[in-house]
């Protein structure tokens, strides 16, 4: 998948989370591509890993495979911890 933020755009792997509400990214992506982490609304989210600090922001995303190609804006959580060691999950909203 490829992420667009207003610094860079940025091409990652991503784990599909059929348990997970919403999409999850680490801070550094976001940071990479240029998010404002100061915006949108913190919170603390539970999962399997326990509870972690997150803000939930929207991230404009596209998936390609072979010849189909989705752009979306994804409504996700960035998890605020710079040492998780979480990698981008794609959860159901939007994504299903």
């Amino acid at each position: 998948m490829t992420l667009f933020g207003p610094a860079a755009t940025v091409d990652t792997m991503a784990f599909l989370d059929s348990g997970a509400d919403y999409t999850v990214f680490p801070m550094g992506l976001a940071e990479i591509i240029g998010l404002d982490l100061k915006k949108g609304s913190k919170e603390i989210c539970k999962g399997v890993g326990g509870d972690v600090k997150t803000i939930f922001t929207t991230v404009k995303v596209n998936v390609t495979r072979r010849h189909e190609s989705y752009n979306m804006d994804l409504p996700s959580y960035i998890i605020l911890d710079g040492d998780s060691d979480v990698p981008p999950l794609l959860g159901r909203a939007v994504f299903f």
